[in-house]
């Protein structure tokens, strides 16, 4: 495959939508997508990078066909820094997808995420406060150890901070800019404007089943959750007789039906009002890059997760 064919890349934020996104740019016929949702391969947590952007192409895009685009969905690759600039090295005109959530309502989903695959033992409050030390003490052992990606729960919502390495790096024209609650009200009114951005012809979306949702749920069954989320002799011995896609659509499967739906608790409003505040800075300097008002995120307990769409 030739470089020039992969085309866009959907780089987050992790826990806004990119799950709905992933599931509509999959059904259209003109698009390709890797059989792994986030190969995280342009992040130093993943040891595929040494070997090259070919071995990148010749690994997940051998499928593409002759009048297909291809692209990938990974909200690492806006958080990680150093993504932005291998992306662009490789891929110097793809297109880029970004898509954005109330920053606090993202870090509360992200942090019950963790509870409910076993990551995190500690309270809300206790993570957050605990956050930076916690990042810190994680980088040295990264990427043998998770926990960089895994207890971002604030520094993954500083979103302008993030998008500021991609426009060094690529013109505002080849960039989109999506909220998550548009893509939640009006999933065909935002696909359209995807489409339209990507080139390809509008195609209804399919919506999609509770089952296939990345909401917010609790396990059945605790023992299959740590088989999924933790290491383990299985999981290892899997490894080594299974190729990656298949290991992960098994663990996929298994993930999935041992959910059960979760009603999110909402942060103490002392929490919140302190997460408000640290974010402000960051969400003005969006607002006035998108030139969208964002300032219901800047309150308490908004109405919903978004403001007025974006036109």
């Amino acid at each position: 495959m030739q470089r020039a064919g992969l085309s866009f890349f959907v780089l987050g934020a992790q826990k806004a939508g990119t799950t709905a996104l992933h599931h509509y740019l999959a059904q259209h016929p003109r698009i390709f997508l890797p059989a792994i949702k986030e190969t995280h391969f342009f992040n130093d947590g993943h040891e595929e990078y040494r070997y090259g952007v070919d071995h990148y192409l010749e690994r997940y895009f051998a499928g593409v066909g002759d009048d297909q685009i291809a692209g990938e969905v990974d909200p690492e690759y806006l958080y990680f820094p150093e993504c932005a600039g291998r992306i662009a090295d490789a891929f110097p005109d793809a297109r880029l997808i970004f898509i954005f959530r109330d920053p606090v309502s993202r870090a509360n989903s992200h942090y019950w995420m963790n509870v409910r695959r076993g990551w995190e033992s500690l309270s809300l409050g206790e993570a957050l406060e605990r956050e930076e030390a916690r990042l810190e003490e994680a980088r040295p052992k990264w990427p043998r150890s998770k926990e960089l990606s895994r207890y971002s729960y604030v520094s993954r919502g500083f979103y302008y901070r993030q998008v500021k390495n991609y426009l060094t790096r690529f013109p505002r024209e080849n960039m989109l800019f999506l909220l998550s609650h548009d893509l939640g009200e009006d999933a065909a009114g935002t696909m359209a404007k995807v489409y339209d951005f990507l080139g390809v012809d509008y195609l209804e979306p399919q919506r999609l089943s509770n089952s296939q949702r990345n909401r917010s749920a609790q396990p059945r069954s605790r023992m299959l959750r740590d088989l999924v989320n933790r290491p383990s002799p299985l999981k290892s011995a899997a490894r080594l007789l299974l190729p990656r896609d298949a290991r992960a659509a098994i663990w996929s499967l298994v993930d999935r039906w041992n959910k059960k739906g979760m009603k999110v608790p909402p942060m103490e409003p002392a929490v919140e009002q302190e997460l408000r505040e640290r974010f402000r800075s960051d969400l003005i300097s969006l607002s006035e890059f998108l030139q969208v008002d964002l300032s219901q995120w800047m309150e308490q307990s908004p109405r919903h997760d978004g403001p007025p769409a974006m036109r």
